[in-house]
């Protein structure tokens, strides 16, 4: 499960989510495998995909990797021809942001339902109480606030305040305009103990899998795409050494990268998977 929230902020489309991912989740029981889901780090999966410069897409559901390679693959398509693919997914909700016209256009996709959200201004999808949350944090700061605060800061809330359950990880923006679309590189916190599930990387201390003292959390580093990799994303963990990298064309698949800072790590994305970042 996970929420995604897009909204109209004037020529522009901001959208927002979470990372995490549920694995093994039993209906019947209600429970899944809470060991592996609780590794927000290495488990993480962008629920934002840059399809292109003018069109970015947000998924919630099951099977998020095999819907993207499908997905990706239709990149160069009319914003049209995919939504009447994406109306043919079972599992999976989407929203859909374009800026190839004259204005910035939003779609809403749910239960194979296709509709337009650009005049309501906002689009969600995922977990339906992690959203009654969300808004119920937008709500509470005065007027006069920037949007993309107000989505950041409740996005954050709801992973980090009053976790749901099935919203998790750290938080991820995409602002697509007329003028450029990109990743929005903001730094996160995993809090409540190291990421389990992290193996040992030879040369660097590790704690995986064991419980932490830190109570200030684990920082997450972001490095945004550029040029022709403009759909790419890497994250870092300094306190690790250790970072993923999911390219311009593999959003779904985060390849490692151990190194020793923040600047290694982008040098290396490039030299190795050929993807220009930023941070």
């Amino acid at each position: 499960m996970t929420l995604v929230v897009a909204q109209v902020v004037e020529d522009r489309i901001s959208l927002i989510s979470d990372t995490m991912i549920t694995f093994g989740f039993d209906e019947e029981r209600d429970t899944f495998d809470e060991e592996k889901t609780r590794d927000v780090f290495s488990n993480a999966l962008p629920k934002l995909i840059i399809l292109r410069k003018d069109l970015v897409l947000g998924m919630a559901g099951a099977g998020l990797d095999w819907a993207a390679r499908q997905l990706v693959a239709m990149r160069d398509e009319d914003p049209q021809n995919i939504l009447d693919v994406l109306i043919e997914f079972d599992e999976i909700d989407f929203v859909l942001a374009s800026t190839s016209a004259a204005r910035p256009r939003l779609w809403r996709v749910s239960r194979r339902q296709v509709d337009e959200h650009t005049t309501v201004g906002t689009a969600w999808i995922g977990h339906e109480p992690a959203y009654d949350i969300y808004r119920h944090l937008y709500r509470q700061w005065p007027p006069g606030k920037a949007t993309e605060f107000l989505m950041q800061s409740s996005m954050q809330g709801v992973i980090n305040i009053h976790p749901p359950g099935f919203v998790g990880g750290y938080t991820l923006r995409v602002s697509t305009s007329m003028r450029a679309t990109q990743f929005v590189a903001t730094p996160a916190r995993i809090f409540g103990g190291s990421p389990a599930g992290l193996g040992q990387a030879v040369g660097y201390a590790a704690l995986a899998g064991q419980p932490s003292t830190h109570h200030g959390g684990y920082q997450i580093l972001m490095a945004v795409g550029t040029q022709d990799t403009f759909g790419a994303l890497g994250t870092y963990m300094p306190e690790r050494s250790l970072g993923w990298v999911f390219t311009h064309d593999e959003p779904w698949h985060g390849q490692e990268i151990i190194a020793p800072s923040m600047s290694e790590f982008v040098r290396l994305a490039r030299d190795k998977l050929g993807q220009s970042l930023t941070i």
